[in-house]
């Protein structure tokens, strides 16, 4: 067993500052135990997994502690690991566990049971062996399904096979105050950051990831439940070549909310994925609704080898979801447009740059009152609709009805640009007003296509 002297010298500063440790913290000193107690090698040949396991059934038995891992490669050969409530994995150094010569089972670390609370992981390398083994489906490395309250913290996770962080938790439960904080992901078979079902009251901030090949980061709902995801936080993490389909075809976003209720996606850096950056979308049984998208950097959504027609390659896609505000985000590249809105209701575009995208700066289709304010729409639709603000009812027979578009600037920085209208109006569009807009430097004007009594222009430059 560690001293305290020597646990106080290991354990990061934001482990021994979590809640619940002032009060508790000589306590849980007294309960360190190093791995290597207990016969852990972490040669990356001697199976590991009985070692540490064994001193998780023996945090379990006292009630909860910290378990130390020194640098080395702890193999895993035989069965996941299983944790209970109130313990701490801690790291100094390059500790890996890593997936051995197991051919199924290739989850990792999961509760022992529901009901969990307390866990955190903090410094602890994962490599799962995605490059060996490839993605089964059903393998992903930490569950924290069921669990109350989880902080990983500086984690890393090396060639995930299914998930790297993963919850499905159905309606009549209840997963809550997950905390993912500085962690990174290299390389994955198929996503990354998956919360599925009844989550509550959890973030995801400050990773890093790259190279996955479905969502790097998703919080959905549950299909056949009433389980669906709430209060989630997700904000400035960096997401780098989400662009390769998984062996299920699976079209990659950067971070996906689909069908979740009071999320912020903020401050996030996100470039080349095979669709769109960030998509806010109806799930399996319910609206997304309450969704903030904010100060986002996106590149290159939708540009991949593996992107294909059906797929949206938008910037920040909203499908099918309600009040949802899309403020200060700056957009450049996409394969489609850089926003785009279909089939929903109450939609604020406000304060955006979208450049250089493929399609319309801004893509408003079958949409209930959208407001339009302050966007900055520049040389779009190279590829396709080449517009800055397109109002269209392509994906029903319903038209968009109560559009808003105030103080807007829709236009061609340079005479290179490809966009031919700043409005273009392709179908009916019900008590829509443009007014105080920038519509100058258009290829052909500054609006076109169906202008009707119900169409109101206003005070607009370049008509």
């Amino acid at each position: 067993m560690l001293t305290r002297r020597q646990v106080l010298g290991l354990a990061p500063a934001s482990l021994l500052a979590l809640p619940g440790l002032g009060s508790a913290r000589e306590d849980l000193l007294s309960r360190c135990h190093d791995v290597r107690d207990f016969g852990a090698r972490g040669d990356g040949v001697a199976d590991d997994q009985p070692k540490l396991q064994a001193g998780l059934d023996r945090l379990a038995a006292e009630g909860g502690g910290t378990l130390y891992f020194s640098a080395g490669r702890y193999l895993l050969n035989q069965g996941v690991l299983r944790y209970g409530s109130n313990v701490r994995l801690v790291a100094d150094g390059d500790a890996v566990i890593v997936n051995g010569t197991r051919k199924t089972a290739h989850q990792m670390l999961v509760p022992r049971g529901r009901g969990v609370t307390n866990l955190t992981v903090s410094g602890l390398v994962f490599d799962q062996r995605g490059d060996v083994y490839g993605n089964d489906g059903h393998s992903q490395c930490v569950s924290v399904e069921g669990v109350h309250g989880a902080s990983l913290i500086g984690v890393e996770f090396r060639n995930v096979q299914t998930m790297a962080v993963w919850c499905e938790t159905p309606g009549n439960e209840q997963t809550r105050e997950i905390r993912i904080v500085g962690c990174r992901i290299r390389g994955s078979a198929a996503g990354g950051f998956s919360l599925f079902g009844n989550l509550r009251n959890s973030e995801i901030i400050g990773c890093d990831i790259s190279d996955v090949m479905d969502d790097a980061i998703a919080v959905q709902d549950v299909p056949g439940s009433t389980g669906y995801p709430a209060r989630i936080r997700i904000a400035g993490n960096v997401i780098r070549r989400a662009n390769r389909r998984d062996r299920y075809g699976s079209a990659a976003h950067g971070i996906l909310v689909f069908g979740g209720e009071d999320i912020s996606v903020i401050d996030n850096d996100i470039s080349d994925t095979v669709a769109s950056g960030i998509g806010v979308q109806r799930g399996s049984a319910r609206e997304s609704a309450r969704v903030t998208v904010a100060r986002n950097r996106i590149r290159n959504a939708g540009i991949s080898p593996d992107a294909t027609a059906g797929v949206p390659g938008h910037g920040i896609y909203v499908h099918r979801s309600r009040s949802t505000t899309v403020i200060d985000n700056d957009i450049r590249d996409s394969r489609s447009s850089g926003l785009a809105a279909t089939l929903s209701q109450v939609v604020t575009f406000m304060g955006n740059t979208a450049q250089q995208n493929g399609g319309a700066g801004v893509r408003i289709d079958a949409v209930s009152d959208a407001v339009i304010l302050r966007n900055t729409l520049l040389n779009n639709g190279a590829r396709e609709e080449p517009y800055g603000i397109l109002v269209i009812s392509a994906a029903s027979p319903a038209n968009s009805r109560k559009i808003r578009a105030y103080e807007n600037r829709s236009g061609n920085a340079d005479p290179s640009g490809s966009q031919m209208y700043g409005v273009y109006i392709a179908g009916s569009a019900e008590d829509a007003t443009f007014m105080g807009n920038d519509l100058t430097g258009n290829k052909t004007a500054g609006r076109g296509g169906l202008i009707t009594q119900s169409t109101r222009f206003m005070d607009n430059a370049g008509l």
